[in-house]
């Protein structure tokens, strides 16, 4: 990691969450004794029963021994904490390994302009025993010269009747299914990642597991031979962004990033929000910037989205903030603060005033997606309110929504900067199709807090019609909904036409031709924990039932097939991407005119990656129990955390009034308020799903894709939130700027924003096009669609504003491989209006809509 500084405000913060909290770690202490019992208490009730659910659970108990015994002893071994001879106990008399350690076998791939190369695992001509083994891992410590990184993660726990105990409830044998992922430097300073799958058999031996076998499943690895492809270039913005410890939230602990170049000096400038003020960059045109002292713009906290966009059509970027602010809690429609609104009057910007009337009523603003939704040639808002709580906040008790509070706002622009946006209100929302058909306008209460938890958003036209539609990912298990646009302005709910109905913590969703279609592929992301995935593999396979359970499943590719979308992850390899899974892009940051696949990962990082200090076991079984947030309030009163919210909210009774939803200074969940405040006996610091390695799936063009994060130098190990790509140095090259989540217990664990330059030296090109709406489009063009003839190959790209709470540069980039051309391109206009160019050179090129005049 780039070495960079921190303010002094974010090493104040560090010592005053150091001292002085022995109340809280008391708290913290009694909520995580509670969790425990419950669920203990909940599993011997459910089994008592013949609960079949609880088997799941209680296996899952049962499972933790095993992983103290054997898969932590296994990861020090590969870490090269301890060698065989250290840990020798964990061995079965007769244990024989086929496999492992890693034998190289043929060349699957070669990407040599990358420097890179795959080759698959194969096992060995016969099964090895301890004593060979032990001269394998020798060996293979003799060529390792440093190791990265390192997880061993069983995802799949075996065990039939006759591996149980007469009352088929303790395990006594069982057959692990263990995915790997090792990252070292070789004696030939070459960077190496094994990865894929070991079956591990285990078998108790009085009270301790011994392993019996290990043999290799599956797997590959990676060679690199060249220096990082992206250099970090941090240290020129930390400096100048203040560090704060995430409290808000979990997942919804990071803020905005928007890039785009709003001085139209050619360069991509760069707004960065926090939790306390924000800050605005020059791009300097050499992947530098500098913090612009006199924008104009006022220091505003908690910005969840924020965006460049020419509101007016004026041919200048205004900028649109999204805030999640706790003191519109008791707003009314004009004197709110959570959308502000800043016009760009080319020198600076100035805030509009009551620029925004809003008709329904909302709290807690965080995703925005924007198109021009009714095509008047004027960029459109669409807003989520998710609330105050995130996904680990625990089972609630249903209270009456009395305020009427809706999940979605729909702001039209009336291209007035006085009164520049009206707020369609609940009857146009009703018969727009943006609200359940449950809800009826004028309706005196809801049955329910809220039916939607949108966490991201993005406008994109997914079925080319011309008509922006809407998709809202939610990540309180809801229904992720999809809003096709149709013609008039409307919109119909989509979900089941197009076969995408998933109900999980989501995260991010990106859009684009993955396949080379030339429809619009998606993926979305969730966050996912290794116990979920376990149980959900282990449960089914055990008992003989259907399970599913949330969080299982971080990574959901879908292939657009025409009148649908078909999910294909496990079909292209695509099916895991770590763990605590968050945002996600497509860029194509080869040049080659295949999209690739950016991911952020990891959710809260402790102290350090140990298993025993990480909470997801308990949060899965808590969260897929019948247990309330309420039962892990000390002496089941309501926590002295919750005593003083902001705002002037009620909160005498939580079961029946909506202020228990209401954000609060302190954590937001019990399962936060151990995270934070929580220390085991030695002082250590809870995880939840952190320690991860950000993914890039690198798109070989043939259906295949292979990842390539360790490689390129992105595999980065921060708590990762969201993406943003442009051409920071104007080089052709996709640069990446990634948005991490606020750190989690100090202020020097990772920055909150870090910078890569892609310096690929390869010599393939790129064709740039800025694109200039008229003629009853929105300037931006954004909602534009182009198509290119590069070589043998047919390109399609979408212009979208924005993803969900960041936003990249608005361009069009196609690679076109080592070509110097692209042909016959044509260009669909957000108004319809088709363009065609003959032939375009590599660079940038800026290109504006025709304008046919009529003659009268």
């Amino acid at each position: 990691m780039d070495k960079f500084k921190f303010s002094l405000l974010a090493l104040l913060v560090s010592l005053v969450s150091i001292g002085g909290t022995t109340a809280k770690e008391k708290e913290a202490e009694k909520i995580l004794d509670l969790l425990t019992k419950h669920i203990s208490s909940d599993q011997k009730k459910a089994d008592a029963k013949y609960n079949s659910a609880a088997h799941c659970n209680i296996d899952e108990e049962q499972f933790l021994p095993i992983e103290s015994d054997i898969i932590k002893p296994l990861k020090a071994m590969i870490l090269q904490k301890v060698n065989v001879a250290d840990i020798q106990s964990i061995f079965g008399a007769k244990f024989t390994s086929n496999g492992f350690p890693f034998q190289r076998g043929e060349m699957n791939r070669n990407f040599p302009s990358e420097f890179m190369a795959e080759y698959s695992l194969v096992p060995f001509e016969k099964p090895v025993s301890l004593v060979d083994f032990k001269a394998k891992m020798e060996n293979e410590t003799k060529v390792i010269k440093q190791v990265d990184y390192a997880s061993l993660d069983v995802v799949q726990v075996f065990a039939n009747k006759s591996m149980r105990s007469k009352n088929l409830k303790n395990l006594v044998k069982a057959e692990l299914l263990a995915r790997f992922d090792f990252r070292f430097i070789n004696d030939k300073k070459e960077k190496i990642n094994s990865r894929g799958n070991l079956k591990i058999n285990v078998s108790k031996e009085e009270s301790k597991w011994k392993i019996s076998s290990i043999a290799l499943v599956e797997g590959s690895t990676l060679v690199s031979t060249g220096t990082d492809m992206f250099k970090e270039m941090t240290s020129n913005l930390s400096p100048n962004i203040p560090v704060f410890l995430r409290r808000e939230a979990i997942r919804r602990g990071g803020y905005a990033t928007a890039m785009g170049d709003y001085n139209n000096d050619g360069n991509v400038d760069m707004f960065i929000a926090t939790s306390g003020k924000t800050q605005l960059f020059r791009g300097l045109g050499n992947g530098q910037f500098e913090l612009d002292k006199d924008s104009g713009l006022l220091p505003h906290t908690l910005v969840k989205s924020a965006a460049f966009v020419d509101l007016f059509n004026t041919g200048k970027q205004d900028l649109v903030l999204v805030r999640f602010d706790p003191e519109n809690e008791n707003r009314n429609e004009t004197k709110r603060s959570d959308v502000v609104i800043y016009k760009n009057d080319g020198k600076k910007f100035t805030q509009l005033d009551n620029s925004i009337l809003f008709k329904n009523n909302h709290y807690y603003a965080m995703p925005m997606a924007i198109g021009d939704f009714n095509k008047d040639g004027f960029l459109d808002l669409f807003i989520g309110f998710p609330g105050a709580k995130d996904f680990t906040f625990l089972k609630e008790h249903e209270t009456l929504n009395k305020q009427q509070l809706l999940s979605h706002g729909f702001f039209m622009n009336q291209g007035n900067e006085k009164h520049a946006f009206y707020e369609k209100n609940v009857e146009e929302l009703w018969k727009a199709g943006m609200i359940e058909n449950t809800i009826r306008p004028k309706a005196e209460w809801f049955t329910d807090p809220q039916y939607y938890y949108p966490h991201s958003a993005v406008a994109v036209d997914y079925n080319l019609d011309k008509n922006m539609d809407i998709v809202v990912i939610d990540d309180r298990t809801r229904l992720s909904p999809v809003y096709q646009g149709v013609d008039g302005g409307g919109f119909v709910k989509s979900n089941d036409s197009i076969n995408f109905r998933v109900h999980d913590y989501g995260m991010g969703v990106a859009f684009g031709d993955l396949f080379g279609n030339n429809k619009m592929d998606f993926i979305m992301t969730a966050v996912n924990f290794v116990p979920n995935e376990r149980m959900y593999n282990s449960c089914g396979l055990n008992w003989d039932i259907e399970y599913s359970t949330p969080g299982s499943q971080g990574i959901r590719v879908y292939k657009n097939e025409g009148k649908g979308f078909a999910e294909v992850s496990k079909a292209y390899g695509l099916d895991f991407a770590g763990y605590g899974m968050s945002g996600v892009e497509l860029i194509d940051y080869n040049n080659d005119g295949n999209l690739d696949i950016f991911i952020a990962n990891g959710l809260w990082s402790g102290t350090k990656d140990d298993s025993d200090l990480d909470l997801s076991s308990k949060f899965a079984r808590a969260a897929n129990m019948t247990l309330f947030e309420l039962d892990l309030l000390p002496d089941n009163k309501l926590s002295p955390r919750f005593n003083n919210p902001v705002g002037n909210v009620n909160i005498s009774n939580a079961m029946e009034d909506y202020g228990w939803m209401f954000f609060h200074l302190s954590s937001q969940s019990s399962i936060m308020n151990i995270l934070v405040n929580g220390k085991t006996k030695d002082g250590k610091n809870y995880s939840l799903a952190g320690f991860q390695k950000k993914r890039v799936f690198r798109n070989n063009g043939d259906g295949s894709f292979t990842e390539v994060g360790y490689g390129l130098g992105l595999d980065n190990i921060s708590d990762g939130y969201m993406m943003a790509f442009a051409d920071l140095n104007n080089d052709g090259k996709l640069d990446v700027v990634q948005r991490n989540s606020d750190p989690g217990i100090r202020g020097d664990q990772y920055p909150p924003v870090q910078v890569f330059l892609n310096n690929m030296n390869i010599k393939n090109n790129s064709l740039v096009l800025k694109l200039v709406g008229a003629a009853g489009s929105n300037m931006d063009a954004v909602g534009s669609v182009v198509t290119a003839e590069v070589g043998k190959k047919k390109i399609l790209r979408q212009l979208t504003a924005m993803n969900g709470t960041i936003q990249s540069d608005k361009v069009i980039h196609i690679g076109l491989g080592d070509l110097d051309s692209a042909k016959n391109i044509e260009i669909t206009w957000p108004n319809g209006q088709k363009q065609k160019i003959d032939n375009l050179k590599k660079g940038f090129h800026k290109v504006t809509q025709q304008v046919v005049l009529s003659k009268n």
